[in-house]
């Protein structure tokens, strides 16, 4: 149990900007000014999302599994904690080298500077794991409007990989490639491909 001084008070109806909650519960919502709200007393606000390239909009908190991150694995996998477990994930609709090949290193040094140690938002698609049994999941970022999946694949780190059922975001994901492609960033950045 918590005991904590009320600090101020909100009405119902009023909107706030909320950049991350406390960890690894998420039972608390911090507000962009510093301030905490219970969970409980937070609904989405109806039509709130965040903007993200190529008019994306990240799906209301109701949709979203918070997770903390406490392993990057490569590239395309990370280890969060969810509750009490830790669970892999895996990016859906994208691929980044694997270990010992080509470009691997780089891929996850570009995931890690975008997550290490981050509050992220689980989206599911279709599938819940895949053969290795590792969660497939759309990323978010929870302190904004960053989808992790889509931004690593426009840095050019990863490719834009259609892995059906689970396809809500694919033309995201091939939009940001040959955005990465056009101006060579990444493994774009040579004729090896």
């Amino acid at each position: 149990s918590t005991i904590a001084a009320i600090a101020g008070s909100a009405q119902a109806g009023q909107v706030f900007g909320v950049k991350g909650c406390n960890v690894p519960a998420c039972d608390w919502y911090q507000l962009e000014n510093g301030a905490w709200i219970a969970a409980f007393l937070v609904k989405a606000a109806a039509g709130a999302s965040d903007a993200v390239s190529g008019g994306l909009q990240r799906p209301s908190l109701t949709a979203l599994t918070p997770a903390v991150v406490v392993k990057i694995v490569d590239g395309d996998t990370i280890d969060v904690q969810l509750g009490s477990q830790t669970v892999a994930v895996r990016y859906i609709g994208v691929d980044t080298p694997e270990r010992g090949a080509t470009g691997a290193s780089e891929a996850t040094a570009a995931n890690e500077k975008l997550v290490k140690d981050q509050v992220v938002l689980l989206e599911k698609d279709v599938s819940e794991t895949d053969r290795f049994g590792r969660l497939l999941r759309h990323v978010w970022l929870s302190t904004g409007n960053t989808l992790v999946n889509e931004a690593l694949v426009r840095q050019g780190m990863a490719v834009s990989v259609s892995y059906p059922p689970d396809v809500k975001y694919q033309a995201v994901y091939d939009a940001a490639q040959a955005a990465a492609i056009r101006v060579g960033l990444g493994r774009w950045a040579t004729a090896q491909v």
